[in-house]
């Protein structure tokens, strides 16, 4: 890849937690993802920023916290909180070596983590500037069908897009959602019905995720009820599970399914860690343009122009309906013909068929030009 399009996609990260002379930046990167740390550490330089570097490891993580208690877990918040209180910006860079290779860990170790961790790292994460992304390796090239350089390309590629004019173009779709109160999803074994009254909305484009591009809400946390099915693959905790349908009743899942199962059991596992993870804690439609199909990474699975997500577990404070978890994941189904199709009703209308919005104010989304 060329070097300036590297140095373009550190500015593009940079920008996104608005890093400047004087922050003290965190950079948390998981499994050696070097090459592109040292990137972003010479735009860091370059603005009179103050890097600090972290490494972390998916599979190690797992394997502390299925032996941990609740004393260790307070030494090791301790820790934690101390630096996050002292850092100014973070950066996270999710490089798994094998996305898949974390140790399953049992619902009595999920409850523990979540209750003494896991919460109060999300409170605590979201009240300072932070980015998350992908630097992929060959597990994540593979799960994708490209070779390594061909994913890095695409991750590349679907990060360095106008996010101006993405933001300015998704404004409209913002405040239809802001206004909304019903919302109706219909496809596939999927007819479900929540409100998002007074809850709402906000355009993400380039700012705590690369790639990004969505607009997000959060059902009312009791309204959920009817079917959904999910026809991208996700990976939560080193737990693949595919064709999940959830059934729900006053907001909870009162049923979740997967493919085999083995998956169903894994996906009810993690559903039972904490009383929020059977709520819901966000609703968003997915609006990247550079983004068409499932890569198996939900980072960019999420962002599939076309698709909506629904995520279990806590909610985000720009639409926050008071649900609390140690997890928030992602369930994302894409809407397109190739995909099966569907709809998407706001307040009885119509404003979204097979993946292209049908209302004329939204219609520009899908048509405009985001390249730079």
């Amino acid at each position: 890849m060329h070097p300036k399009k590297l140095r373009q996609f550190a500015e593009v990260v940079c920008n996104a937690v608005s890093a400047k002379r004087g922050d003290i930046v965190l950079i948390e990167a998981y499994d050696r993802a070097n090459d592109i740390v040292e990137i972003i550490v010479h735009e860091l330089h370059r603005r009179k920023a103050y890097p600090i570097y972290q490494e972390a490891n998916g599979h190690i993580g797992s394997l502390i916290k299925s032996k941990i208690t609740p004393k260790q877990l307070k030494i090791m918040w301790a820790a934690r909180e101390l630096t996050l209180k002292r850092i100014d910006k973070r950066i996270q860079i999710i490089s798994d070596d094998d996305p898949t290779a974390a140790k399953i860990v049992g619902a009595k170790q999920m409850k523990i983590f979540s209750r003494h961790y896991g919460q109060k790292y999300y409170k605590i994460s979201s009240d300072k500037p932070w980015v998350l992304l992908i630097w992929p390796k060959d597990a994540h090239s593979n799960m994708a069908g490209m070779t390594l350089d061909e994913f890095r390309e695409f991750n590349v590629n679907s990060v360095l897009i106008n996010y101006g004019l993405l933001a300015q173009n998704a404004t409209a779709l913002e405040e239809l959602m802001t206004k909304t109160d019903k919302v109706q999803i219909l496809g596939y074994r999927t007819d479900l019905r929540f409100s998002i009254k007074d809850i709402g909305a906000k355009v993400c484009a380039g700012d705590c995720n690369l790639p990004d591009g969505e607009v997000f809400s959060a059902p009312v946390r009791e309204s959920v009820c009817g079917l959904v099915h999910y026809n991208v693959p996700i990976i939560e905790g080193g737990v693949l599970v595919e064709d999940v349908e959830l059934e729900f009743e006053n907001g909870k899942v009162v049923k979740a399914q997967a493919k085999t199962p083995g998956q169903t059991s894994a996906l009810n596992n993690l559903l039972n860690m904490d009383e929020g993870a059977r709520y819901t804690g966000e609703f968003a439609l997915g609006i990247n343009p550079m983004i068409k199909k499932p890569v198996g990474e939900i980072l960019f699975d999420e962002k599939i122009c076309g698709s909506f997500h629904i995520a279990l577990g806590s909610s985000i404070p720009e639409a926050d309906n008071g649900n609390e978890s140690g997890i928030h994941w992602d369930m994302i189904c894409i809407q397109t013909p190739d995909f099966g199709g569907g709809k998407i009703y706001f307040d009885d209308v119509l404003i979204r068929k097979d993946g292209k919005f049908v209302l004329d104010k939204l219609k520009f989304l899908d048509e405009a030009d985001y390249s730079l």
